[in-house]
């Protein structure tokens, strides 16, 4: 169907609003998933911890600083 310029074609605005919708929903979607995926990361680097810890120990720190303290 041709249209005159500034005359309207409601199947294509309606076409229109119902792509705008589902852009909207998916951008939420992705919102989601994103905010999943960083709980996971943050889960994963936890466990991952653990494990380190479970395999070798608990970290030993040095405790050979010598800032701060007073040389008679």
């Amino acid at each position: 169907m041709i249209t005159r310029r500034g005359d309207m074609n409601w199947d294509q605005e309606i076409e229109n609003d119902r792509l705008k919708g589902m852009i909207i929903v998916y951008q939420e979607h992705i919102d989601v998933l994103e905010k999943e995926n960083k709980e996971l990361k943050a889960k994963t680097a936890f466990l991952q911890k653990q494990l380190e810890y479970k395999s070798y120990g608990p970290p030993i720190y040095e405790e050979t600083t010598t800032y701060n303290k007073v040389e008679s």
